[in-house]
């Protein structure tokens, strides 16, 4: 009985035993599983936030291309690589989720096609003299700030420190068509050469030649006609601006620019103001910038109450180029009457700095002197801006280049039927023309 209870009891122990290792050999399988998933889980994860952290270097280098540039290299840099705008995975499949940051332009390429410039009336130190003596080139000017430019190529100059209205012919002589160089009250009606004017702003042509000069000083819109006598076409009135009502009668407050269209229609910038003066003398009120509550989400930043309109031009479509140069942009009054940006802000966003003349040539194209930053600029008809002259100096075989001209201060720019641009240099008390596409034997003769 003894061994066979003995045996009993071994076999008992011997299927614990065996039960027991089974149990613990599937707890061990099971646990072992476990930690195999935590572990590819947690690689997974880490594979995850190494990736995400490469991203996220990645995206801040696009963001912020130029912190490991040299500082010559950082603005071209800032022109050239399109920002991003990061997109955060999401919480509930974090592995799965594509993280693909998607690009949004933020800054337009500016490109630089150079020509020469070269003066070609004043000689670079303020003052007044060379009227129908002496070549435009050894005459002196004195803040020349406005231009315009006829069908002939005469050049129009509004040589604001003189208080006179100049003109250069094609053969390169000067002379004075309005002003005295002295201040006094407003008369109406006087010969030209007799005329004292306050405070010269802009200038601008007529399609059949009539000369408009803004006088903000008088805030006035005047007109000299072909026989020389200077008349008020708008200001000088009490009754503040309505539509339907007559230019001569109207009030101005704080005039600043002047542009004509193709059909002889006048458009004024009067303080935030734009009207446009019809051919009858009949005024419109086309725009109160100070009324616009919203152009695009890029001008929330942008105080248009406080803009200062330096500058109008109309293209053949009729529609409408204004220059802010308290908030640095350009805007595009279109002929349905609605407002966009141009330049400076939104999505066309270039870095403007207090910019002033503008003008369409005959293909439409617009040329801006983007005064703050020294530089003329003109808009391709694809947008992009181009660089045309700025005062980047380096003298290159003995000539200047006209990305290299020197520019001081640029507040006029015009174009003639040729597409020859001129430039009021304002500050250096010259206007310049520039030159492309010449041999050197051609740069040889317009530097002698």
């Amino acid at each position: 009985m003894k061994g066979t209870y003995k045996k009993i009891l071994h076999s008992l122990g011997m299927i614990i035993f065996i039960g027991a290792f089974i149990c613990v050999s599937l707890y061990g399988i099971k646990a072992g599983a476990n930690f195999g998933t935590k572990f590819q889980k947690q690689k997974m994860a880490d594979s995850y936030e190494v990736e995400v952290k490469e991203t996220e270097r990645a995206v801040s280098q696009i963001s912020n291309p130029t912190q490991n540039l040299e500082p010559d290299t950082k603005e071209t840099a800032k022109q050239n690589i399109p920002a991003t705008k990061t997109v955060q995975p999401q919480a509930d499949n974090p592995i799965n989720d594509a993280f693909v940051p998607p690009a949004k332009t933020l800054s337009m390429q500016l490109i630089k096609r150079t020509g020469i410039v070269r003066p070609v009336a004043g000689k670079g130190i303020a003052g007044f003299n060379g009227d129908d003596q002496l070549g435009a080139l050894q005459s002196s000017l004195s803040n020349p700030c406005a231009i315009a430019v006829d069908n002939l190529s005469a050049l129009y100059i509004l040589d604001k420190g003189n208080k006179r209205i100049r003109k250069v012919f094609a053969d390169g002589m000067i002379t004075t068509l309005a002003g005295n160089g002295r201040s006094g009250m407003f008369q109406e009606g006087l010969v030209a050469e007799d005329f004292r004017f306050s405070d010269l702003q802009d200038i601008a042509l007529s399609p059949e030649g009539t000369i408009y000069i803004i006088d903000s000083g008088f805030k006035r819109l005047l007109k000299m006609d072909d026989n020389r006598i200077i008349s008020t076409v708008a200001g000088g009135g009490r009754t503040p601006a309505q539509n339907g009502g007559a230019g001569v009668t109207t009030q101005l407050s704080l005039p600043t620019a002047v542009a004509t269209d193709r059909q002889g229609n006048i458009f004024i910038a009067d303080g935030t103001v734009i009207l446009k003066i019809n051919n009858r003398g009949r005024v419109n009120i086309e725009l109160d910038l100070s009324k616009v509550s919203f152009i695009d989400s890029d001008m929330k930043n942008k105080d248009l109450t406080k803009a200062q309109i330096s500058s109008l031009a109309v293209n053949r479509s009729g529609d409408v180029f204004i220059s802010d140069s308290y908030n640095n942009c350009v805007y595009k009054l279109n002929a349905n009457n609605t407002l966009e940006n141009f330049a400076g802000c939104g999505p066309k966003h270039i870095h403007l700095k207090e910019p002033h003349g503008l003008t369409v040539d005959a293909a439409d194209i617009v040329y801006l002197a983007d005064s703050g930053n020294n530089r003329v600029i003109k808009f391709a008809p694809s947008g992009t801006p181009v660089i045309i002259a700025d005062n980047d100096f380096d003298d290159v075989n003995g000539v200047i280049k006209s990305n290299n001209a020197g520019l001081n201060y640029p507040t006029g720019v015009a174009v003639n039927n040729r597409g020859e641009v001129y430039i009021a240099d304002s500050r250096n008390n010259v206007v310049s023309k520039i030159f492309f596409g010449l041999n050197n034997e051609e740069i040889a003769g317009i530097t002698q």
